[in-house]
């Protein structure tokens, strides 16, 4: 695991000490080692956290031939295997290590080789014959890619700092991806915050050679549909395989544990291949909220299996940790699930180096509302239009109110009934919406709102709707959040955080062998009007607590609407009047104290809206000497 960086250039502007630099802003994710490979077209550099092959497993690394030259950020959890087979091929090593199976993998295979690596990867590849750089992500995302291209020079790095080492101060804030974050609560791929900086998108690879650039697409989920239906057994031995890979390490692997039945599956398979009690971590909130106390089924499950586990309460003050979160990602990330994400990272980073998490379990099996919501759509969908909208729909609105429109649950039906005379494709994009376009028109200053085109944000999502126009409306649901909200979300998060703290989350329900296996489930086996995650639940049964599968899920979040009403009120508007004071424009700040004053009043929930611009007043505050303007 590391942070790589570097650049490729037709002329000689920057130098060792410019790669340097670039790697050194990195040493959070890498603070054990350092390496550099630099000629006059190319410079690329790492920072190493040591986890497989402590002693000799530097980086860069050269392959057999030494044509090729690569850094890589990540795990490989087959490459013994492979190394096997490389070795039978005449191939040689010096180190015992996955970064030297890969380059010499792709000497022998050419870019075909990127999809037998089982495992998370951001590479960068230097082919000292053609002069050519190629830069690859993994299939589904787990870590993170960004890049410039400024004429004929390309930047590249695992975080957005290493790159703005070496780019101008003043830089262009991308007006689109604001509108992005206030729409989904991240920003999707390819953008960032800044105009010039963009993501390589997941299982995609850009090849840079004499000035040019290329992206290619090398893998997608939708073409692992062919293949046999998997059976429970198929599922369950699926799941088994993806936690025991996973486990691959030279230092201790613990594990976040909440007491939902991901994490819990996991840390049950992890204990049944471990001799020695694992390390497990559980975090609770003290303040009051809709959410409930999960660590009483982590204990549970630890009576009955023998870990270790370590409870740690959080409570409000903790979101004072938002603003380190902001400086992990580089740019405004308004997924509230930051601040449990920052303390429970930080008290496993007090003993481990690595950590085995539950994400990625609810978009590959299908465990979202969202899911179930267009299920339901579908169903009601059979009914006539006007009943639908001139008796169902006012029905559950009214429903709505009763329950309260302040509340999770008031908005959840209030957005199902506003969907109802909508087609599925539309419903999703109103259920993933946390702030409608009319509601974000007013949250942005006039110059900002003037270069968003509205229509491009929902492009984000509607292209990935397109290209799965042929999947049932539940299924392409899930691929359209497996292509956008697992990587830039949930993923982004597990990465930020965990490097921040120079800790490595794994994520095995996040593989893609296991994903390719379930899109081959059929919906019904997924997400229905009544269920979610069928298949998995039926397949997880035998290894858990009864309790466990049958309490209400809920998601790792932290109880940020109760916050806002209280201390996190206060930290609004002390953000506005610093925003005010030190003349930053990029938000209506009038707007968010209406917002706010509705919100503590009880009148409405926006916490979505007030942490997202908590989020880009604390980014703002952090890079307010880089903001050159808005486009």
């Amino acid at each position: 695991m590391c942070g790589i960086a570097g650049f490729c250039q037709p002329e000689n502007k920057l130098s060792l000490d410019d790669l340097k630099v670039m790697t050194n802003a990195l040493q959070r994710r890498g603070p054990d080692d350092s390496g550099y490979f630099f000629d006059d077209f190319v410079g690329i550099g790492m920072r190493r956290l040591s986890i497989i092959d402590l002693d000799h497993g530097r980086q860069p690394v050269q392959s057999f031939s030494g044509r090729y030259v690569m850094v890589f950020n990540g795990e490989i959890y087959n490459y013994k295997v492979l190394q096997k087979e490389l070795i039978d091929l005449g191939y040689s090593f010096k180190s015992n290590g996955d970064a030297e199976v890969i380059v010499n993998l792709y000497e022998h295979e050419g870019i075909k080789a990127i999809n037998r690596l089982r495992g998370m990867f951001a590479i960068a590849i230097w082919d000292s014959e053609k002069d050519e750089l190629i830069l690859i992500r993994d299939q589904l995302g787990i870590k993170p890619l960004f890049f410039n291209i400024d004429g004929s020079s390309l930047l590249f790095g695992s975080e957005i700092k290493a790159l703005l080492e070496v780019m101008p101060q003043k830089l262009e804030v991308d007006a689109q991806a604001l509108d992005a974050l206030f729409a989904y609560t991240y920003i999707p791929a390819p953008l960032s915050i800044w105009k010039n900086i963009r993501k390589l998108r997941p299982g995609h690879f850009l090849k840079w050679r004499a000035g040019k650039i290329e992206e290619h697409r090398y893998w997608d989920l939708l073409d692992a549909m062919q293949g046999p239906q998997p059976t429970t057994e198929n599922i369950q031995d699926s799941i088994k395989d993806a936690v025991n890979v996973h486990l691959v390490s030279d230092v201790e692997v613990g594990a976040f544990l909440s007491g939902g039945m991901d994490s819990s599956t996991i840390v049950a398979l992890m204990q049944q291949q471990i001799r020695l009690p694992i390390n497990a971590l559980s975090i609770n909130f003290t303040s009051n909220s809709h959410l409930f106390d999960e660590t009483i089924y982590a204990k549970e499950l630890s009576l009955d299996h023998g870990f270790n586990l370590k409870v740690h309460s959080v409570d409000s003050s903790d979101y004072s940790a938002s603003s380190a979160a902001i400086q992990a990602f580089d740019e405004p990330f308004a997924d509230d699930s930051i601040v449990p994400s920052m303390a429970i990272s930080e008290l496993a980073a007090r003993k481990l180096k690595v950590v085995l998490s539950g994400a990625g379990g609810d978009e590959i099996f299908g465990g979202y509302n969202r899911y179930q919501g267009i299920a339901l759509h579908q169903l009601a969908s059979k009914a006539p239009v006007y009943l639908r909208k001139f008796v169902i729909s006012p029905l559950l609105k009214s429903g709505a109110k009763l329950v309260g429109s302040g509340t999770r649950r008031g908005d959840l039906l209030r957005r199902f009934a506003d969907s109802l005379h909508a087609s599925a494709d539309d419903a999703y994009l109103g259920y993933i919406t946390a702030a409608t376009p009319s509601a974000r028109q007013k949250l942005f200053a006039p110059h900002v709102l003037e270069q968003i085109d509205m229509n491009l944000t929902v492009d984000l999502i509607r292209d990935c709707q397109l290209r799965s126009s042929t999947l049932d409306p539940v299924k392409r649901s899930m691929y359209v959040d497996f292509c956008t909200y697992l990587p830039e979300d949930v993923l982004a998060l597990s990465d930020r955080i965990g490097m921040w703290h120079s800790l490595e989350i794994r994520t095995p329900l996040a593989d893609r062998i296991l994903a390719e296996t379930a899109f081959r489930l059929p919906v019904s086996d997924l997400v229905t009007s009544r269920n979610k995650k069928i298949a998995f639940q039926r397949a997880i049964t035998p290894w858990l607590p009864k309790s466990i599968l049958s309490h209400p899920k809920q998601g790792f979040e932290g109880p940020t609407a109760s916050w806002l009403k209280g201390a996190g009120a206060d930290v609004i508007r002390k953000l506005i009047k610093e925003d005010l004071d030190l003349g930053h424009n990029l938000l209506n700040h009038s707007e968010l104290e209406d917002l706010l004053g509705e919100h503590v009043a009880g009148k409405f929930d926006h916490a979505k809206r007030l942490f997202s611009a908590l989020a880009v007043m604390q980014w703002t505050s952090i890079y307010s000497h880089r903001i050159g303007g808005v486009t």
